[in-house]
């Protein structure tokens, strides 16, 4: 499993200004399955998870080994 930390920390009242854009990038030995992005709270005293966001990857190609 791949983990990618993004800090995202703002105090704005602006919802705009709180808005963060991320690229992620699909790496070797994928499966079409449903994956899930976290988002967590890292609080000092606690850590808990605030909503997960699943994802479905749907390749079109597989292996080439067949042809």
């Amino acid at each position: 499993m791949m983990k990618k930390t993004v800090i995202a920390s703002s105090e704005s009242d602006d919802p705009e200004e709180r808005q963060y854009t991320v690229m992620l990038t699909l790496g070797n030995n994928l499966e079409n399955k449903t994956y899930y992005l976290k988002l967590i709270d890292t609080d000092p005293t606690e850590i808990k998870n605030i909503v997960r966001i699943p994802f479905e990857l749907d390749l079109l190609i597989g292996d080439f080994d067949d042809f």
